[in-house]
């Protein structure tokens, strides 16, 4: 009877134990790592928030190293520090480390993403004696999460606006002007600016076609989440003159639709050139000139009528004087019109004084300076060839004005100038140095001594 008593009361003891492991389920782990996404599905070139989450629970880490992660054909941005935070999972109670990144695709498709994995070092009490002075033992631990999928949704075909590059996101366009007042000839600068987040990646500057106006490609600038584009555009005419709105279209993937931003036209007044004002002038002189004569010769006519009611018996010497005296007004009036008419060509000092100052440049390396000094050596010359004046000429070198080879080539170098001066062009050494020969015969060559009229 001693042994069944014994065996029943051992049986009576574990019974509870078994029953309180039961209840307190199963282990807990002390360090999880977790992946996960801010949105699963997004379109492409549309970044997302990735985090990596480090869960620590009745654990000691150091070392911890930032976490890795496997992204082929997508394209991952550098991960942030990490932020602490207290969170419960399960029942038990973590402290939580977060690393976070934005992740992209360039192309729709599904996309693996992870695992992550991190390293680090858990510390745990020594064994021995050390334990009694408090040492510790550090081993090395590698984590690694599971992975997930990333959906990336293509851009809808239908209803696409006309221009759509795929541009994905929301943006605005503005552009600006100035001068807003110019002269014929004279250059404009022409400023677009499109803003939203990836602008700089989603945008180029395509060159703005105004009618009436000479365009030279643009320059772009790039900052974060903003595009600029700066273009010189060249009024070819007077008059009332329009830049052409900038407008941009893009898919909008929080509305789920496109989207378009235009900016508005802006006027520009072009007056007339220098050249087209001196002949203006000198038409308006012509006007008021045959204004006089006529004036004078009404008045002639009058004085004669009253002479002959009045005083019948003069002589024919008299009767004479005043139609002869009209004559000679006359004669005198045009020959003072065509000295008005007449322009006095640049001197040689003028020539030489741009043709030192492109020496200069050409010996300092300063190509800005050198090809503004060709051009105004050219126009001179140019101007003298037409007989208008320097800053009324902009070209093109009339035909004939000098030898077959020379014309071209002062063609070409014309172009350069204009190409250098407000397209950001940078020609060689070398090209600088046979331009240079070139003006040395062109600011060489002298007028035959004649003048030159506006027609």
């Amino acid at each position: 009877m001693g042994f069944p008593l014994l065996f029943l009361c051992l049986m009576g003891l574990m019974i509870p134990a078994a029953a309180g492991a039961e209840e307190a389920g199963p282990a807990v782990e002390p360090l999880r790592l977790e992946l996960r996404l801010q949105r699963a599905r997004v379109y492409p070139r549309v970044p997302v928030p990735v985090t990596v989450t480090l869960m620590v629970r009745d654990a000691q880490l150091r070392g911890i190293g930032y976490p890795r992660l496997s992204h082929r054909s997508l394209h991952l941005g550098e991960f942030s520090l990490p932020a602490k935070r207290e969170l419960v999972l399960e029942g038990a109670a973590y402290t939580a480390y977060d690393f976070t990144a934005l992740v992209s695709a360039r192309q729709s498709g599904s996309y693996r993403l992870g695992p992550a994995e991190l390293e680090a070092e858990l510390l745990s009490p020594a064994s021995g004696a050390a334990a009694f002075f408090g040492a510790v033992e550090s081993t090395p631990v590698a984590l690694e999460s599971q992975p997930i999928t990333l959906t990336v949704l293509p851009v809808p075909m239908r209803g696409r606006p006309d221009g759509f590059s795929g541009a994905v996101g929301r943006f605005t366009v503005s552009v600006s002007v100035r001068p807003r007042e110019v002269s014929a000839g004279d250059p404009v600068t022409v400023r677009s600016v499109i803003r939203g987040e990836g602008a700089e990646r989603e945008f180029s500057c395509p060159p703005i076609e105004a009618r009436g106006f000479r365009g030279y490609p643009p320059v772009e600038g790039k900052g974060a989440g903003e595009l600029v584009c700066e273009q010189l555009l060249v009024p070819e005419s007077a008059g009332a003159a329009e830049i052409p709105p900038v407008r941009i279209s893009f898919f909008d993937p929080t509305a789920g639709r496109f989207g378009i931003a235009q900016s508005e036209a802006l006027p520009l007044k072009v007056r007339p050139a220098a050249a087209a004002v001196l002949s203006d002038r000198s038409d308006k002189s012509d006007k008021s000139d045959r204004s006089d004569k006529s004036d004078k010769s009404d008045k002639s006519d009058k004085s004669d009528k009253s002479d002959k009611s009045d005083k019948s018996d003069k002589s024919d010497l008299q009767r004479s004087f005043w139609p002869a005296l009209s004559v000679l007004a006359a004669l005198a009036a045009a020959a003072w019109l065509r000295r008005r008419r007449r322009v006095t060509p640049p001197s040689e000092e003028q020539r030489q004084r741009w043709l030192v100052a492109a020496r200069s440049a050409h010996a300092c390396g300063d190509v800005g300076a050198f090809y503004g000094a060709a051009f105004r050596l050219l126009q001179r010359v140019g101007g003298e060839r037409q007989g208008l004046p320097a800053a009324g000429w902009t070209g093109p070198l009339p035909e004939g004005a000098f030898g077959p080879e020379l014309q071209e080539s002062l063609a070409a170098l014309l172009a350069l100038c204009d190409r250098v001066r407000y397209g950001q062009e940078m020609p060689q050494p070398e090209r600088m140095a046979a331009d240079l020969l070139l003006l040395e015969k062109a600011g060489g060559l002298q007028r035959q001594g004649k003048k030159f009229d506006i027609e």
